[in-house]
C-alpha cells in the first residue's frame, strides 16, 4: 500500500552538523495518474540527494520490478545503499544471493 505520497523531510542537528533525510513515495510500476505522480516524485527525491537507500523487502527478492528499480537506480550519481528488510523470514544463504544480484544489477 502507497501510504507516502509526497516527499516528507525531517532534519536532525547534531552539534554543527545537519542531515535532512526524506522519505519519497514508493517506486513501483504506475498504472494511475496518481501513480505516475507519485513515482516521478521518488525519482526526482532519488537524484536531489546526497545518498539514495534502496529498501527491497527480502522475501520478494528481485522481481521484474525490482530489477527494473535497480537498474534505474543505477543512474541516480550519487552513494547508495541497498537496505533488505524481513530478513528474519528468509534463509541467510538466499540473502547472500540477493545482496549479490541487487548490488551488481
Amino acid at each position: 500500500m502507497q501510504t507516502t505520497r509526497a516527499l516528507i523531510r525531517g532534519i536532525v542537528i547534531d552539534n554543527n552538523a545537519q542531515i535532512i533525510l526524506v522519505d519519497t513515495p514508493g517506486i513501483f510500476l504506475p498504472k494511475r495518474r496518481l501513480d505516475r505522480a507519485m513515482v516521478s516524485t521518488a525519482w526526482s527525491g532519488a537524484h536531489d540527494a546526497d545518498l539514495v537507500c534502496v529498501l527491497l523487502d527480502a522475501r520478494e527478492g528481485i522481481d521484474e520490478e525490482a530489477d527494473a528499480i535497480l537498474t534505474k537506480v543505477a543512474s541516480v550519481r550519487h552513494d547508495r545503499i541497498l537496505v533488505l528488510n524481513k530478513i528474519d523470514l528468509v534463509p541467510r544463504e538466499k540473502l547472500l544471493a540477493l545482496t549479490r544480484a541487487a548490488t551488481t544489477a
